[in-house]
């Protein structure tokens, strides 16, 4: 069980360390937390193990004396979605992980309102639970397990009827063989011609991991825009289970977590006065200045969905913005990160720009931006991480930068900025190095590195 408990999630390789007697015991222990008869969602993934995983926490919470209605292949934020709107489910459990390699999958929990846990509220209760031998499972009767595919039709049929547009919009959709196909059954719907892409739910992956932070999720996009770019308006992209999205231009751009924070962020300047919008500390500090000019009022975030989002809900804000592609609206919406919303969202805005004769290619063109590094990641053990970030901390100090902690060490500086942090999902370092010019983000990353490689042997 060691490791599994992580600080946003429960994830590990099916069958060694995350078994189908440890789903039950947490899928007990969890509706024990609960009390008895209450009501919780369930959903899975595409992953070939989650049937099994699915079945061992329903017969753990079942046992617990408590009600799951489980909604069958779904995507996550259709389990955020009941959690918060319905007002009978306290609840909501999601079987994933994500954009992991195959042979893995996990666990996400969340609260009534849709927030997910994480290790500091739920999970590191749950991790001592599970491996205290005094700790024994008494059947407590009245449970039940119900079929909850009508759940499934309540979160469909919402984004069916929240959005309307007036334009024939043609886009191609890049599933992976992943959870969020039923994207591509609502844009279409909603009359807009879409070409979808491995829309099959398929636990092999045949192809890829879908994952809309890297380049090759969009290869098979990019393809068809080569050879029919006139005919598109916008290409998409999700991850394995649907809470996280990205995009393509039809000149085969990948718009940046930080130009697409952009755009969504005009677009609610737009209607609200003086929005709060939060960004995680790797968004680029374009994003920030682009933000505050259209009148919103940025605050900086730790990374990790279920930190912003238990964030956004403290400060009330408007949206938050990932730079692994989660985006959070709670303008128009309930405030958890949704891929299929946050789709719908960037349709809406194109469909505006097409009714008004304004070109979303040179609206774009025309976001500001630095240069900025990808996101790197090198794995080393947590003791090598720490020691690291200690020595940066030190650096920023000795360079007279100005130090914030919020989430690892980001140091900045009148000429660019970096961040460095224990990533929460992989035993490995992240960073990421930003510039006002190529020469400022070179020597900033070259200073950086000459410390990481101290340790990084």
């Amino acid at each position: 069980m060691a490791g599994i408990f992580k600080t946003n999630d429960i994830r590990g390789v099916y069958g060694e360390t995350i078994t189908k007697e440890i789903a039950y015991k947490i899928g007990y222990l969890f509706g024990r937390k609960l009390g008895t008869n209450k009501k919780i969602v369930l959903a899975g993934d595409s992953r070939l193990s989650t049937p099994e995983l699915k079945t061992a926490i329903s017969n753990g919470v079942k046992d617990s004396g408590n009600i799951i209605y489980d909604m069958g292949l779904g995507p996550t934020p259709m389990v955020y979605f009941n959690s918060a709107t319905e007002e009978d489910i306290i609840a909501g459990i999601m079987i994933t992980a994500s954009h992991n390699p195959i042979p893995d999958n996990g666990i996400k929990i969340c609260d009534s309102h849709g927030a997910s846990f994480h290790y500091n509220n739920l999970y590191k209760q749950l991790e001592e639970e599970c491996t205290d031998p005094l700790n024994t499972i008494t059947i407590i009767p009245g449970g039940e397990i119900i079929d909850g595919t009508h759940f499934k039709e309540n979160y469909i049929t919402y984004l069916k009827n929240e959005f309307k547009f007036k334009n024939n919009l043609k886009i191609i959709v890049e599933h992976g063989n992943g959870v969020s196909g039923m994207f591509s059954d609502i844009v279409e719907y909603l009359g807009i011609e879409v070409t979808s892409l491995r829309k099959e739910p398929n636990g092999n992956f045949p192809t890829l991991l879908p994952d809309p932070t890297k380049a090759k999720t969009f290869d098979l996009i990019k393809e068809k825009f080569t050879k029919d770019r006139e005919i598109y308006h916008i290409g998409i992209a999700f991850d394995g289970d649907g809470d996280r999205i990205g995009f393509i231009t039809i000149d085969n751009e990948i718009l940046s977590p930080d130009k697409v924070g952009m755009i969504f962020s005009k677009n609610i300047c737009q209607n609200q006065q003086q929005p709060k919008i939060l960004i995680d500390v790797k968004i680029s500090a374009a994003t920030k200045e682009y933000i505050e000019k259209h009148g919103g009022v940025v605050e900086l975030t730790k990374v990790g969905h279920s930190w912003v989002h238990e964030k956004l809900i403290n400060i009330n804000a408007a949206l938050a913005i990932e730079l692994s592609g989660h985006y959070y609206f709670n303008d128009r919406y309930y405030g958890f990160d949704d891929g299929l919303y946050a789709g719908l969202r960037m349709l809406e805005i194109l469909d505006n720009f097409i009714s008004n004769n304004e070109s979303f290619t040179d609206h774009i063109i025309n976001l500001p931006s630095y240069f900025s590094t990808p996101e790197f990641r090198k794995s080393m053990p947590a003791d090598k991480q720490q020691k690291i970030l200690k020595d940066l901390e030190i650096f920023v100090e000795n360079t007279n930068g100005v130090l914030l902690n919020i989430d690892g060490i980001r140091g900045e500086y009148s000429d660019g900025w970096f961040i460095a942090r224990m990533s929460g999902t992989e035993s490995a370092l992240s960073y990421r190095v930003e510039g006002k010019n190529n020469e400022n983000r070179d020597k900033l990353l070259k200073s950086l590195e000459d410390i990481i490689s101290k340790y990084a042997i």
